[in-house]
């Protein structure tokens, strides 16, 4: 059964956003012979949004023992987003002994994704069948243009015929056969025989369902006294209603009003089918179009994990200047007669700062969210400033809810209340130099806990946008912390910080914000 190989990503989900970065290891098939003339062959493939380091190293193991390692493996250095490169192993092991019957798995890294080393891997099956059946993928939609290509290999062993009407099966019932394989050839010694399915029914006006198939091809494989030896060879593959989804993401979530850094909006079918999209999308100031309409003829076709850009120069419908404020970008598309759309919320602020120089902005209402890509999420909510000072109640501070104080100008520093609520220590230290180091006592963080100055002006990509100049803080000083870092932006606050999980570092970034700024307007960032 040649399908797309078992995929194992050892990352923090599947949906992939903007700036995010994730890569998967496929195989062309999921079995093999185990001495036919095939290759395995596989491929790594950027399935990100950014560049990727790929600068490790691939070996084929066999249950826990290393079964294969190449003597001058290529090692790649990086991959741009859709990139790939592909290699073959001739299943055999080290010692270039033949491989076995069994189940084997292809493993490549370590592989950076966002800032994390991870190891991914494909399975394959090598089996000792005189004919072996095969689909090309192990998936296919009920109704996109994908057809499902069946193919009859013979590893070599020994010449066969193929008998006639080759069959596509659902629920044990015949539900088509192939018209144009009427008749039984043979099949030579490293030869393929393929036909496609459309995916159409006998009855035209039946349309296929959701579900398991079975591809089968009788094979005539030798004779023994005056009886034909028939053999039934099957393969499964299941089709599946095609996923109709669209993302819109804008390269910053923050933009300068007046600036030159112009708008660059990405649109990707983040579905199983191609989508028929507008050329451009439009930009939104709450319920007023402040951006020429999309075209209803000016359209095209967007593939699945495809995507398209646009740039907008911040100018309105008379090509003036537009005020500070949020907007909301909004791209259309549609599949078969049903319509989608994708939107985007950013912002236009004064020198790009919503709440000016602050790194942790306290105000009642503001909130931001946290996601991580396996969907694991996290809300950071000011619910209300206190006694009238300067102190506020944050819900989500540490899973709990704590006040919180901001204090200082050129060294601003926020103090946090413990969890009995009756003593506050200082937390986030800012406006310090790269190396600054000092001891934290804080009931969240292990004795001895240290916090150093890791960067000043990092670039943090997160599903809202990229923010540049970000000040960060690492956690030192002792094992077993349950945080790595944190990262802040000047005038949106934390904007991702790591933990520790199992060994692996999860990364929480900011997907949605609301934020009062200092102009008094509330700004909206992101989708919830």
């Amino acid at each position: 059964m040649k399908i797309l190989g078992a995929v194992s990503l050892f990352l923090f989900g599947a949906s992939i956003a903007s700036g995010q970065q994730s890569a998967s290891v496929t195989s062309d098939g999921t079995t093999y012979s185990t001495e036919g003339s095939d290759l395995v062959v596989w491929t790594l493939k950027n399935t990100g949004s950014s560049d990727i380091t790929a600068a490790g190293d691939w070996a084929v193991w066999k249950g826990t023992q290393l079964f294969y390692h190449p003597m001058f493996p290529q090692v790649v250095s990086s991959l741009a987003p859709g990139e790939s490169k592909t290699w073959t192993w001739n299943k055999k092991n080290t010692y270039g002994l033949q491989a076995a019957q069994g189940q084997y798995t292809i493993k490549y890294g370590p592989i950076v994704l966002n800032g994390s080393l991870h190891t991914l891997s494909a399975t394959v099956e090598l089996s000792d069948a005189k004919a072996i059946l095969k689909t090309d993928r192990a998936s296919y939609t009920t109704t996109g243009p994908d057809t499902v290509v069946v193919s009859l290999f013979n590893p070599g062993y020994t010449n066969f015929t193929a008998a006639a009407f080759p069959s596509i099966r659902y629920g044990g019932k015949v539900v088509w056969q192939d018209p144009f394989n009427s008749s039984m050839f043979p099949v030579g010694e490293g030869e393929t025989k393929s036909f496609t399915w459309s995916k159409k029914t006998f009855a035209p006006s039946l349309a296929v369902v959701p579900g398991t198939y079975e591809a089968q091809w009788k094979v005539i494989l030798g004779y023994t006294t005056s009886v034909t030896v028939v053999t039934t060879l099957s393969t499964h593959f299941t089709l599946v209603d095609p996923v109709k989804s669209l993302s819109v993401t804008t390269d910053r979530a923050v933009y300068t009003r007046t600036g030159s850094d112009d708008v660059v909006v990405t649109l990707k079918n983040t579905g199983s089918t191609p989508l028929t999209v507008a050329a451009k999308p439009t930009i939104w100031d709450g319920t007023k179009l402040v951006t020429s309409a999309a075209s209803a003829s000016s359209v095209k076709e967007l593939l699945s994990g495809g995507s398209t850009t646009w740039t907008w120069t911040k100018r309105s419908l008379t090509g003036g200047t537009l005020p500070a404020g949020s907007y909301t970008v909004k791209w259309e598309g549609s599949y078969g007669g049903s319509s989608l759309t994708a939107s985007h919320r950013f912002a236009l602020a004064s020198y790009g700062k919503i709440a000016g120089s602050s790194r942790f902005p306290l105000d009642a209402g503001n909130q931001w969210v946290y996601k991580t890509t396996a969907g694991e999420k996290h809300t950071l909510t000011v619910e209300y400033q206190l006694w009238g000072l300067l102190w506020y109640k944050v819900s989500g501070l540490f899973d709990d809810a704590r006040s919180a104080s901001m204090t200082g100008t050129t060294y601003p520093i926020l103090y946090v209340t413990q969890n009995n609520a009756s003593t506050s220590n200082p937390l986030f230290r800012f406006g310090r130099s790269v190396g600054y180091v000092y001891s934290v006592e804080f009931d969240e963080f292990p004795a001895g806990s240290k916090l150093v100055v890791g960067a000043t002006n990092d670039t943090v990509r997160t599903p809202m946008g990229k923010f540049t100049g970000c000040y960060r803080l690492d956690v030192t000083g002792v094992a077993g912390h349950p945080y790595h870092s944190f990262h802040f932006a000047a005038g949106v606050g934390l904007v991702q910080y790591k933990k520790y999980s199992q060994g692996n570092v999860v990364a929480f970034q900011l997907t949605y914000a609301t934020i009062r700024g200092t102009d008094g307007k509330t700004y909206t960032l992101g989708n919830p």
